[in-house]
């Protein structure tokens, strides 16, 4: 998957990066380990803009099972190849969560939106997170990286994608009940909150900048 998925994202980058065009703000990325990132989703570009401005080199992210169904087979077996795992929502997917954790525990980035959907309200507003990314996060011990995209990608539109500070949810390791997950669930929110309100005064200072020259 790795080759393919590289030569694919080296083929297509230059064109994103005229269609797509997309500044990354922050230097805190994780370098190696267990990377389980997490960014808002504002449309069906969010992925193939974090693919093509950070993780070059190999991608893997839960999608809805429906785009895997008999009947678009072609589709499923090329998504499967840029690293897409179909994961069937509200219920169980235990295939899908043995897949992830498989993933994790080789350090391989996966990156999920854990927003569960595309927030149509924009960003001005975050939808509550479901509670994968804390379990995930908390039984492979990795580290969660948070990105927050300044505005839904558009064609020709510059963008922003922010970077925050990385974290683990060292405080929950080992304690699997509800109310840990729920917890956790609300510490990651504080977190991309408050990367949010980074996002906020970065492009004020911008635009009060922009006023004076």
């Amino acid at each position: 998957m790795g080759k393919f998925y590289r030569f694919f994202l080296t083929t297509l980058t230059p064109l994103l990066k005229v269609v797509f065009p997309t500044k990354l703000v922050g230097k805190n990325l994780i370098a190696d380990g267990k990377c389980l990132a997490v960014c808002n989703h504002l449309s069906a570009m969010d992925p193939v803009v974090l693919a093509y401005k950070v993780y070059r080199k190999e991608f893997h992210g839960p999608s809805k099972a429906e785009l895997f169904v008999e009947k678009h087979k072609l589709r499923g077996k090329f998504l499967r190849a840029i690293g897409a795992i179909p994961i069937s929502r509200g219920e169980t997917d235990v295939a899908a969560f043995k897949e992830i954790v498989n993933l994790l525990m080789a350090n391989k980035p996966v990156c999920f939106f854990p927003e569960g959907t595309r927030n149509k309200r924009g960003e001005d507003v975050l939808l509550p997170l479901k509670k994968g990314v804390a379990t995930f996060a908390i039984k492979t011990k990795s580290q969660v990286q948070p990105f927050f995209l300044y505005k839904k990608p558009r064609v020709f539109r510059k963008n922003y994608l922010f970077v925050g500070e990385p974290f683990t949810l060292d405080a929950f390791y080992g304690n699997r009940s509800s109310d840990a997950m729920h917890e956790a669930t609300c510490y990651i929110t504080q977190k991309m909150l408050e990367l949010r309100e980074d996002v906020l005064r970065y492009m004020k200072d911008k635009k009060d900048v922009k006023k004076w020259l």
